[in-house]
């Protein structure tokens, strides 16, 4: 068998300084389950195999979960296709496709029963900036609030 420890992550701010408090374990210590954040992360950035009617941007392979390759019938689809708005411009119809994408990305959670209830929320920033807010309600009915208020900048980075 192979231990494996936590792995923390931190966020960075655009300089590439740690945010304070921003630590989030990618891999849960022995026992515990891995916290709804490295989750949402996991969920949010876990490029989702792109459907056959998207548009492509150039140069982009479709991607996908691992797990398509084994069960390509899935009845529930890990990963997120923002991946597929890297090049694009920050319009309306742009943000509401990135609504679409991450509640797609958190559909499996009330699939799978990790969540009751999971609420999505975007708001552009000025030009060519825009957050996400994610609202999880535990099957216990314990609500989490998680932003990702630079997730669109994010996206746009990949490309």
């Amino acid at each position: 068998m192979i231990a494996v420890r936590p792995t923390p992550i931190t966020v960075l701010d655009w300089s590439g300084n740690p945010i304070s408090g921003t630590e989030i374990d990618l891999v849960p210590r022995p026992g515990e389950r891995p916290s709804l954040e490295a989750i949402a992360v996991a969920s949010l950035l876990t490029w989702r195999r792109a459907d056959p009617d998207d548009p492509i941007p150039e140069g982009s392979p479709r991607y996908g979960h691992w797990s398509f390759t084994v069960d390509p019938d899935k009845r529930v689809s890990y990963g997120s296709r923002l991946y597929l708005l890297a090049t694009a411009v920050l319009t309306d119809e742009t943000l509401e496709r990135f609504r679409e994408y991450v509640a797609e990305a958190f559909a499996w959670w009330t699939v799978e029963k990790l969540a009751a209830r999971v609420a999505v929320r975007v708001q552009r920033l000025g030009r060519d900036a825009a957050a996400a807010t994610v609202e999880i309600t535990e099957p216990n009915g314990r609500a989490t609030v998680l932003r990702f208020p630079h997730l669109w900048q994010e996206v746009r980075a990949n490309a």
